[in-house]
This record gives structure tokens, sequence and C-alpha cells, in this order.
């Protein structure tokens, strides 16, 4: 392997930014079917049903907060050579994506609206099989590989 790159720290805090919407998105989701339910039931929810429910979004949404995304920055990496790319990532199953350079239909980036602020974009690579998507870098990392990828490609063919 040519190069091997783990995930810049800075990611971090917007993985939990993103952790912190979805998790309020889920809790109001949850909220909100519960109480539909007891609605259109005309009786409650027994509390040993409701109780763990909530416990468990909660924990749920504080691990995808607080301990994932470190876990994430730390587990995935990902490498370059002159004719194939190495995915490493997964924090409780590992799993290592070897993606051929000649296999390679697109190189995109991505950039949302809170990357954006951040200065953050994902690569993402589409092959004749399915998509790879980098994990979020800075925006000028991301056209860089992007660059070095389509170079990459046409020394190849």
């Amino acid at each position: 392997m040519r190069t091997t790159k783990t995930i810049n720290p800075a990611v971090v805090k917007y993985w939990r930014i993103k952790a912190v919407i979805q998790s309020i998105i889920v809790i109001i989701v949850v909220f909100i079917i519960l109480n539909v339910i007891e609605f259109f039931m005309d009786a409650s929810i027994p509390e040993w049903i409701t109780i763990p429910i909530y416990v468990l979004t909660v924990l749920d949404c504080l691990y995808d907060i607080t301990l994932a995304p470190s876990l994430k920055q730390k587990f995935w990496q990902y490498g370059f050579s002159d004719d194939r790319i190495l995915l490493k990532k997964g924090i409780w199953f590992r799993k290592q994506i070897t993606i051929p350079i000649l296999r390679i239909q697109n190189v995109e980036t991505k950039i949302g609206p809170i990357a954006k602020t951040m200065n953050l974009a994902s690569l993402e690579i589409t092959t004749a099989a399915t998509d790879y998507t980098f994990p979020e870098m800075n925006i000028e990392e991301a056209e860089h590989l992007q660059k070095q990828i389509q170079k990459q490609i046409e020394q190849t063919v």
C-alpha cells in the first residue's frame, strides 16, 4: 500500500452534530408513535413497556453521540496503491474492501449543508457493482483525492 490515511479528528465533531440531530428526530418519532398507539387503543400502554423503550432509545442516542464517532474515527482507514483503493471500516464488525482502479466508473465529492459550514466533504466512488463512500474530510483533500483517483484511472486505461 503506497499511502494509508486515517480520518481527520475534526470530522468527529461533525459526526457528533449529525448524531445529535438524528437523535432528536428519533426521540420525537418514538414519542409520537407511542402516543398515537395509546390514543387509538383507547387504553394506556403499560409502563413496563414504555419505560424500557424510552430508556433504550436514549441510551442508543447517547452512544451515537458520544462513543460511536470516536470509534468510527479510530477504525476507519483508507489507502491507495497504483492499481487499487483499500477501505477498512467497522466498529463491531471489521470490513476490508478493495476497489480495483480499473473498475471505477465515477468519483464524486458530496457536500451537505452542515459539512459545508465545517469545510468538509465526502468522496463517493462508483463501480458497476456498487457505491463506496469515504467519510468526510477537508474539501481540499477530497478534491485532491478525486483528482488523484481520476489521474490513476487515466494512467491505467
